[in-house]
């Protein structure tokens, strides 16, 4: 006695398992890029702003991916003051609560050469003294977090 078993579109499977890493490549990729702009758009919301500039210039790359199939996607900004608005300075920014809640390794605070009001050497003159961190992109991808990870599943749940 002899069972016969035939699997109908057994062609049309393989050729779907075959796709399945470049479309989650591609959807993972896309939910990425979704992400970096949703950050970035809610740092700059979270900038205590007086001119604009920083909070303008906070921008999300595109995504890249590596061989080792790693997505990654870089929120910053190229304003020189902006490392002082997110980690403080001095005592200040040493104590600052979201130096606390979202630490960075590594991260030391030193003592600028002048506090109070100073001329720099192009002959301008500046105001400033320890301030506490503000902390605009690690608050604004805390508060994405959850928002993130939907989209990541929402985005895995479409392939399969």
């Amino acid at each position: 006695m002899s069972d016969t078993v035939t699997i109908e579109g057994m062609e049309t499977l393989v050729h779907v398992l075959e796709k399945i890493p470049e479309e989650t490549e591609r959807a993972l990729t896309d939910a990425a890029g979704r992400i970096g702009i949703m950050v970035a758009d809610t740092a700059k919301n979270m900038v205590n702003n007086r001119t604009g500039r920083l909070a303008n210039s906070i921008r999300s790359s595109d995504p890249e991916v590596a061989e080792d199939g790693v997505i990654t996607v870089t929120i910053g900004t190229n304003v020189e003051y902006a490392p002082y608005v997110e980690f403080g300075t001095g005592w200040r920014g040493a104590q600052s609560e979201y130096n606390y809640l979202y630490p960075v390794e590594g991260l030391t605070f030193t003592s600028k050469k002048h506090w109070g009001r100073w001329q720099d050497e192009k002959g301008e003159w500046h105001v400033g003294g320890p301030m506490p961190a503000q902390a605009p992109l690690r608050r604004a991808l805390a508060a994405n977090k959850i928002v993130a990870s939907d989209l990541v599943y929402q985005a895995i749940k479409e392939i399969l």
